[in-house]
């Protein structure tokens, strides 16, 4: 092996591209005393098989495989390169995108956790891709991309199995990892490279590949049990159902077989927790937590489970809190005679909805006698947000964040220590499966009230057992409260909003991104997963037949992947009248120069359709909703949920050709919002619920009071489905995952 020699390695089919991107790498500084080859292969039946001709051609130690349609920018990228690989020899791949997990699905680029920055095309056009920044040598990760994959070692690609030109780059990255080698994405301070390689037609073997890689590859066992059992009812996390034709009725399709499905998997960690019963404190916290998550993620029909929060009662009943043996003393307390208030989330998000709910409460009683802290129970190295930092010490409050030891029976007790000797009252904004609240505050005595926000009401959660009151953010979440919980000591609280004021006329931010002053412009908002199809519910098709009358009309749709098919078909047939813009941040501006919000369905995104109110931009409700948690609540300044596509159609096209009846609901929708959902309105609603719903109920030192839990419905089939077609089911097995890795360490 020639360790002076650097190979690059082409599959071609394209001579022009190819040649186009031999002139880069012809132009690269080499280190001194290095050679450079450049090897192409034609007519190969696959990736892996060129790859494999290409790597038995060469004695190079160093070899580069590249798409042809990548062009090197970076002049020192050999340089960079060997250098890295010499000063890491346990480095022995790399690539300039990837992903620190592999989701069940197999696909990279739905991880959650992606590295890397790359000029690509994908989009049409020739744009910065960036994801998570690198910043030591290298960062370490699961799956890189294989538009270039550079390697120090040679290991032989699997043309054994890989016979197309899909998943040979998971599969060279995990044969690395499986080899003891590290694969990684180097620090690039700007792109090293161009990836034009075009809107991307993904063919049948592209699924056929994956799910070859998924069998080979992602054998995850969440639990070290040999169950057959469980090894059925895991294997359905990647269970997937096509959409059914729309304009059938629903109740012709439901489908019990996975909420059948997640009840199995449910029972099945409940009995490994009471398999463990003399385990120790932490692992019976994280075992507590995967059970958590698959409720809330894989819907079993239930919103609570008490027998579960009474095992976790019983740990809470068993800690040995001595208030003087617990050091408190590295939390920054501000100690002062105002009204105190304790904050609890899991985890603060830069665009998460509930942060937002958080940060907006605490603004809104600023002028208020209050102070305003914060303790973060799983923050994950996560970054807490500066915004609610300032928000926090606006009100001469502090924040916690506890570390990511896992020693929780540390954390449970510290939680107690600073709710007992510091504050007036809790308010709880904790995750789904967070059970570290039930264990710090399981045992009531000497405790402040404590408030439970509902902010993930039409999910499963843990905490009924330990809050005074559940606050609900609407009339349908406290449906659910009362009636699936079986909480009875509910009060319904808008979500706290800020007011808005627009900063730049419509006109001109029309110009700013490129649209037609005269277009009536359409808005909707929502994660991608949120415009889902589902049966008679197919927002693309059902805006596409819209706009095919309305030729002025322009829908701008912010949340959804581009890429996904659907939407780059309704995006063709109305010749790019459908603009789908991606998960952003920014979308102040795309509300102050659109004329109509379109709520998303078949699930709506509550705060967005309320900030579209806030701008007097009128909303029009989603059609036909399979429930009424699935929709925003009713306003009187709001139309009805229409209850035919045929209505929705023809609302629609109503409010698009008539100006007047826009204005004046925008500003009926306005003033409506702003009366409920800010300012004095918001905090009076407020302190009536905390005298009437909580002091009183604290005082009588009661929990909150249980009725008879009703049983699993037809929705509920449909929303377990609904969430597995969603890909929530890709987050649970990250977090099943997540949380094994935790137990083994224990």
């Amino acid at each position: 092996m020639n360790d002076k020699k650097i190979a690059f390695i082409y599959c071609v089919n394209n001579h022009a591209l190819y040649e186009e991107s031999v002139r880069y790498v012809k132009s690269l500084h080499a280190p001194e005393g290095y050679e450079i080859e450049v090897i192409a292969i034609e007519g190969a039946s696959s990736i892996t098989s060129g790859y494999n001709q290409g790597m038995k051609k060469t004695d190079a130690k160093y070899k580069v495989y590249l798409h042809q349609d990548v062009f090197i920018i970076n002049k020192n990228f050999l340089i960079d390169t060997i250098e890295l690989f010499k000063r890491n020899t346990k480095l022995g791949m790399i690539g300039v995108i990837g992903a620190k997990t592999i989701p069940n699905s197999g696909i990279w680029w739905e991880s959650r956790n992606k590295i890397g920055k790359v000029y690509d095309s994908h989009t049409g056009k020739i744009e910065l891709l960036q994801f998570n920044d690198v910043e030591q040598d290298y960062e370490p990760v699961h799956a890189i991309d294989g538009l270039l994959m550079m390697t120090q070692y040679d290991i032989p690609w699997r043309e054994d199995i890989f016979k197309g030109w899909h998943f040979y780059d998971l599969s060279q990255s995990r044969e690395f990892f499986k080899a003891g080698f590290d694969v990684g994405i180097p620090f690039q301070e700007k792109p090293w490279v161009i990836h034009d390689c075009g809107i991307i037609d993904i063919d049948e073997t592209f699924d056929a590949n994956r799910k070859i890689f998924i069998t080979e590859y992602l054998k995850i066992e969440y639990l070290k049990i040999e169950d057959s059992t469980e090894r059925r009812i895991l294997d359905n996390v990647n269970y997937q159902y096509k959409n059914q034709n729309v304009g059938n009725h629903y109740n012709n399709f439901i489908n019990y077989d996975i909420l059948y499905h997640n009840q199995e998997l449910y029972k099945h960690f409940k009995s490994i927790l009471r398999g463990n019963a003399k385990e120790d404190f932490n692992k019976k916290v994280i075992l507590s937590k995967m059970i958590g998550a698959c409720g809330w993620l894989a819907h079993t029909g239930r919103y609570a489970d008490y027998e579960l929060e009474n095992e976790l009662l019983e740990m809470a009943n068993n800690l040995s809190y001595n208030a003087e043996k617990i050091d408190i003393s590295e939390i920054k307390i501000k100690r002062n005679d105002r009204f105190k208030v304790l904050h609890v989330i899991s985890t603060a998000y830069l665009t998460g909805g509930h942060t937002r709910l958080m940060d907006r409460w605490i603004k809104l009683r600023r002028d208020y006698n209050e102070v305003h802290s914060v303790v973060f129970t799983d923050q994950r190295g996560s970054v807490v947000p500066d915004w609610l930092i300032e928000t926090i010490n606006q009100t001469n409050g502090w924040y916690y964040v506890f570390s990511n030891d896992y020693n929780f029976k540390s954390k449970c007790l510290k939680l107690r220590k600073l709710a007992e000797e510091w504050a007036d009252l809790i308010v709880l904004h904790t995750h789904p499966n967070d059970p570290i609240p039930i264990l710090a505050f399981g045992y009531k005595e000497g405790l402040p009230p404590i408030i439970l926000v509902n902010h993930a009401d039409h999910v499963y959660w843990l905490g009924g057992s330990i809050c005074d009151a559940v606050m609900d953010i609407r009339t349908a979440g406290q449906l659910i409260t009362k009636h699936r919980r079986a909480i009875q000591n509910s009060a319904v609280l808008p979500i706290p909003l800020m007011t808005k004021d627009r900063k730049m006329s419509k006109n001109r931010l029309r110009e700013k991104y490129g649209l037609p002053s005269d277009a009536v412009i359409l808005l909707s908002i929502a994660s991608g997963h949120k415009f889902k199809p589902y049966q008679h519910l197919n927002f693309p098709i059902v805006l596409e037949k819209i706009l095919r009358k309305a030729p002025n009309v322009i829908l701008l749709v912010i949340g959804p992947n581009p890429q996904e098919e659907i939407w780059r078909e309704v995006s063709k047939n109305t010749n790019g009248r459908i603009i789908v813009i991606g998960a952003t941040p920014d979308v102040e501006e795309f509300y102050q120069l659109s004329d109509i919000f379109l709520e998303s369905f078949p699930i709506g995104s509550l705060t967005a359709e309320l900030d579209a109110m806030l701008y007097g931009i009128p909303v029009i409700k989603a059609p036909m909703p399979l429930s009424n948690i699935l929709t925003i609540e009713d306003y009187a300044s709001l139309d009805k949920n229409p209850k035919s596509l045929t209505e929705y159609k023809d609302l629609v096209l109503r409010y698009i050709h008539d100006v007047q009846m826009r204005q004046i609901k925008g500003n009926e929708q306005r003033e409506e919002v702003i009366k409920k959902h800010t300012g004095k309105g918001w905090n009076d609603l407020l302190d009536q619920i905390l005298v009437a719903n909580v002091f009183k109920q604290s005082i009588l030192k009661t929990r909150s009071h249980f009725c008879e839990m009703q049983e699993p419905s037809e929705f509920d089939a449909m929303w377990a489905e609904m969430q597995r077609n969603s890909g929530e089911t890709n987050f649970l097995s990250y977090e099943m995952t997540f949380y094994n890795q935790i137990l083994n360490n224990l």
